[in-house]
């Protein structure tokens, strides 16, 4: 019997529903007051109805009346006609105005705008709420009063209802809504995605519609509309185009050199600024440029730095390390400096670079006794006489070590020389030439043959000379039997004499003579000749006469004595003999050479009664005795100073030149380091000095020096460039848009990419300027304009920036880039097969069929006006935040769950809805089930039989709000026996529903048959106009004027 009653009891709620008699909802009637208007200034006698009169204290009841009524409006709740007040609500007087408009206004007197009446167990009928309109405290004074009865909830979009009489006219909108827990017209229904804290409340259809300004699947965002911005449906303000800021105040326009950045600040370009980036900016009043830089406004309202040398940098502001560039030369130690360096020189080099040679030379006259002193990078080189060495030529060189002498005479060092004491028959500065004797001094006397031999030489002398120059008498009577032992023998010079005995003859006495042989016969050395029978005295030259007796006197001869004086004597004469001679008769000659006539190792030639001193170059005199000055005769060439000595002399030599006398080219290019390798092509010799042949940028005698190109103006640079100096070179320091030597060439910068992310580059002279794609600003479009802060999307969901780019995510009902582009959602069907579907902006509307109602015409009424839902979803709500990559596996987890209560299954993804809020995702989607839509009801059921482990075994994710049972704990013992259920109750079930059937369809019939008051009552011009809630084709909420005893509904 109990199953019996249950199932009387579900029948009787199904049909219920057509009749809005459930106990215990509550619902809530929202008047919302918008105007009041009374320009006759007249109320009705709430006791005489047909009687109006003037207000306040005007008591006329015709004509003009003067004072303004002071409306008071009071609202009131019954439970039925003529029951007691249950709820009062009263403006108080409003004050004296022909006309009032509320519709702005959220209190009007004492009353909130719109009143909301609570009203709880609401049962669908019986319930009326009376509004009331009377001047000043007066209740008896109406202006206006109407009486609407609550007999089911708004579920369409209200109207405006204008309530107005002859005198009064007032407009409202009236609305009744469940709790928002629930819906429904008899708001049964579970407002599923409602939860504590959400502004809304559920549709006709179960969705959730957010009171003004709350947004979100659980309207719980606040938005409301700011000055230029609106809210979208995700409960974002989205500021108007231009317009930025929390409150979308601040406007903000892209100008030719400036654009807005997010947050609708105007940013000008670099080199801009003004109110509207107007204004190119003169950069270099601001002093970038550091360290002594010169500042250059450019073209494109940048500027650039020239920097001083040892800065780089866009301002000059890094110090450049010269020492990277090996700037100190001839291995100088480099010291980087903030914008300079310091070179530690070697000894011997200065200057900046090190690259200037200390000339020695010049400066302490280093090389000494006449060397020659040879500049070279880093010192010198003494070239010195062959006398001298050591570096400064100061250590004198032991000459006689090396027998310079030859070994022919002695050797006696000096300082800075030697001499050589020849030995005899040598002579010469080393003693190595020989003397010919023979020739130089014929020292062979009396006829003797000369024979020169080396150092020496020999006399062959006649047989009557002997001795070294046949200058000795031979004595032939030094031999006792010379005269042949007949005579007497007398030596004579060069010769000898035998005086012979008597009787004999000859010069040795080798012949008999007889006359001869007599003493005395011819006197004084005469020689007496035998004759036959006499003899002949033959006298000697300084005898004469017969006997030879008389003196002659030689000294009468002419030149007896032929280099001398004669002197005359007893049987001959004497020669006194001239200088240089010698002999009886003056005619042998000297030799005074023998004699070591010559001093200082000159050569002697003997000549005729006199000799010759052939003198080494440096004396003179007839004994070589006198030293000669060659400073005097210019044997010093190319000297600087000139010193004489005695038999020598010192040369000091100018550079280049070398030689005891100065007179000998330095070839300088021999030596090393002279020119520098590094600067220098070659070294070319000349007399007494050399060329370096320097290589560009470098100078001085050794290409040593740097040449300043800038100073000296060599290399002019150009647009603002800035020349450096550098070693052997300089270069210009162009401004970023300029290059070449003299910075003359345009820098195209287009070539090097300076424009990014697939912009335009359009160069010009110093400069170029790039045009941004969309997407992209900045001077080299790399900045990325945050579209989404300009409001770029314009029905989206959500906007997400790119790189270059954005992303809206877009509201139903619209696509695009922008969201922009209306979907026609009537390209495919929309309005279930019962109606035409017309599109508007982001929507669409269905114009159903008789018979049909709904968005989609998704609802078919019947006789009975029985709701039959031919689409629904089911709901899912899950722990955690699921996105839409997850909808797959939700899809493959609801098909199996559902194949245990269908066997044709379809989940259509296409119309799902997935939103977030509070930590659980809600996921709604329709699915057939075997032709027809499946329930939530029936879905809710069939997880209520599953374990927790079974539905975790299937979905990914974990359910919420569902108590998990397991399965046959709780099994429907009406299921299990609907075959006895069925023949013990049907007859019961079959006399209820004829009933209930009957009785509605009687209700109803009354319901629309009566008719109303309102076009009977001679106090209204005009019936309910078009924007009237009253209207017949919207069966679901209309709103009139009734008298008390008028059953028509709201």
């Amino acid at each position: 019997m109990a199953v019996l009653i249950r199932i009387t009891i579900c029948v009787l709620m199904l049909f219920a529903e057509e009749f809005t008699i459930i106990e215990g909802n509550h619902v809530v009637v929202s008047l919302k007051l918008l105007s009041y208007s009374n320009k006759l200034h007249q109320y009705l006698d709430g006791n005489n109805k047909t009687t109006h009169y003037c207000c306040g204290t005007d008591t006329r009841s015709t004509g003009n009346c003067s004072i303004v009524c002071d409306p008071s409006i009071e609202v009131n709740l019954r439970f039925g006609t003529n029951r007691p007040i249950k709820q009062r609500y009263e403006s108080g007087p409003l004050g004296n105005h022909e006309t009032f408009n509320f519709q702005n206004l959220s209190m009007v007197g004492s009353l909130p705008n719109p009143i909301h009446i609570d009203i709880p167990n609401w049962n669908g009928s019986n319930t009326l709420v009376e509004f009331l309109i009377y001047d000043g405290n007066q209740r008896n004074r109406t202006l206006a009063q109407e009486l609407f009865s609550i007999t089911q909830t708004t579920t369409a979009k209200p109207s405006s209802t204008t309530l107005y009489n002859y005198l009064t006219r007032a407009t409202i909108i009236a609305t009744v809504l469940c709790d928002p827990h629930f819906y429904g017209d008899d708001c049964s229904k579970n407002c599923v995605r409602y939860v504590n804290g959400s502004h809304g409340r559920c549709n006709a259809t179960g969705q959730l519609q957010c009171d003004q300004h709350y947004f979100g699947p659980k309207c719980t965002i606040f938005c409301v509309d700011k000055n230029n911005g609106s809210c979208n449906d995700y409960g974002n303000l989205i500021c108007d185009d231009h317009f930025y800021g929390d409150e979308c105040s601040r406007y903000c326009v892209d100008t030719t050199h400036g654009n807005c950045s997010g947050a609708g600040y105007l940013y000008c370009q670099d080199g801009y600024t003004g109110n509207q980036c107007e204004s190119k900016i003169r950069e270099c009043t601001k002093t970038p440029c550091k360290n002594g830089g010169t500042c250059f406004d450019l073209a494109d309202g940048n500027f650039t730095c020239s920097c001083r040398t040892g800065w780089s940098g866009t301002n000059c502001e890094q110090d450049i390390d010269e020492c990277l560039s090996n700037v100190c030369q001839n291995n100088g130690t480099c010291s980087n400096l903030n914008g300079t360096f310091q070179c530690t020189c070697p000894v011997g080099l200065f200057g900046r670079n090190c690259e200037s040679d200390v000339n020695e030379c010049s400066i302490y006259t280093p090389c000494k006794n006449g060397a020659a002193c040879i500049d070279v990078i880093g010192g010198y080189v003494c070239v010195c006489p062959s006398n001298w060495s050591g570096k400064n030529c100061t250590e004198d060189i032991d000459e006689c070590l090396n027998d310079p002498c030859n070994g022919n005479g002695n050797c006696s060092n000096t300082p800075g020389f030697y001499t050589c004491s020849c030995d005899v028959g040598w002579n010469g500065t080393h003693c190595n030439r020989d003397i010919d004797e023979c020739v130089l001094y014929s020292p062979c006397q009396n006829g003797g043959s000369c024979q020169n031999r080396d150092g020496s030489y020999r006399c062959s002398c006649f047989s009557n000379w002997t001795g070294d120059n046949c200058q000795l008498d031979f004595n032939e009577c030094s031999n006792p039997g010379f005269c042949s032992g007949h005579g007497n023998c007398t030596n004579l010079f060069g010769s000898f004499h035998c005086a012979c005995n008597s009787g004999y003859e000859g010069d040795k006495c080798q012949n008999d003579i007889d006359e001869c042989n007599r003493k005395d016969v011819c006197l004084n050395g005469g020689t007496c000749i035998n004759k036959l029978g006499s003899y002949e005295c033959s006298c000697p030259p300084n005898h004469q006469g017969p006997d030879c007796s008389s003196d002659v006197d030689e000294c009468l001869s002419n030149n007896i004595c032929n280099n001398g004086n004669c002197t005359n004597t007893d049987g001959g004469f004497l020669c006194n003999c001239d200088r240089g001679w010698s002999g009886a008769t003056c005619d042998t000659n000297i030799n005074e050479c023998l004699n070591n006539v010559c001093k200082n190792g000159g050569t002697c030639r003997d000549s005729v009664g006199s000799y010759e001193c052939l003198c080494p170059p440096n004396w003179s005199g007839p004994s070589c005795e006198d030293d000669v000055n060659e400073c005097s005769i210019g044997t010093c060439r190319h000297v600087t100073l000139c010193e004489n000595s005695p038999g020598s002399y010192n040369c000091h030599c100018q550079e280049g030149w070398v030689g005891k006398s100065c007179d000998q080219d330095l070839n300088e290019c021999a030596f090393d380091k002279l020119c520098s390798k590094q600067n220098s092509y070659n070294c070319t010799n000349t007399d007494g000095s050399y060329s370096c042949h320097c290589k560009p940028g470098w100078k001085n005698k050794a290409c040593t020096d740097d040449i300043d190109e800038c100073q000296n103006n060599i290399l002019s640079c150009e647009n603002g460039g800035s020349c450096r100096n550098s070693l052997g070179s300089a270069h210009c320091d162009c401004p970023p848009a300029w290059t070449g030597k003299r910075c003359e060439q345009d820098v195209n910068e287009c070539y090097s990419e300076v424009c990014l992310h697939g912009s335009t580059c359009n160069n010009f002279a110093g400069g170029y300027n790039c045009s941004c794609l969309q997407g992209w600003r900045g001077r080299r479009c790399d900045k990325d304009i945050n579209e989404c802060q300009a409001n770029t999307c314009v029905h989206a969901k959500s906007c997400s920036n790119l790189e270059g780019s954005f992303h809206c995510e877009c509201l139903d009902g619209w696509s695009g880039l922008k969201c922009d582009q209306d979907i026609n959602e009537c390209a495919r069907e929309k309005c279930s097969g019962f109606g035409v579907c017309y599109n508007t902006p982001g929507s669409y509307t269905c114009k159903c069929q008789d018979g049909h109602q709904g968005t989609s015409c998704e609802i078919m009424q019947g006789k009975t006006s029985t709701a039959v839902v031919i689409k629904e979803k089911v709901l899912l709500e899950f722990n955690g935040h699921v996105t839409e990559t997850d909808v797959s596996k939700i899809k493959d987890a609801l098909q199996q769950i559902c194949s245990t209560i269908c066997h044709d299954i379809t989940v259509l993804l296409y119309d799902h809805v997935l939103s977030y809020s509070n930590g659980r995702t809600d996921f709604e989607v329709p699915v057939v089930c075997d032709g027809k839509m499946l329930k939530n009801g029936d879905l809710k059921t069939r997880l209520n039989k599953m374990s927790a482990k079974e539905v975790g075994a299937i979905f990914p994710f974990e359910l919420v709000g569902k108590e998990l049972k397991k399965s046959g704990e709780n099994e429907d013992w009406v299921t299990n026996n609907i075959p006895l259920l069925a023949g013990a109750g049907g007859g019961v079930i079959l006399v209820v529903i004829v009933i209930i059937v009957f009785l509605k369809l009687k209700k109803r019939n009354g319901r629309h048959n009566k008719k109303s008051n309102m076009a009977d009552d001679p106090y209204l011009d005009c019936t309910v106009g078009q924007d009237s809630a009253v209207m017949n084709e919207n069966p679901l909420y209309f709103i009139t004027n009734i008298e008390e005893d008028d059953d028509t509904h709201v």
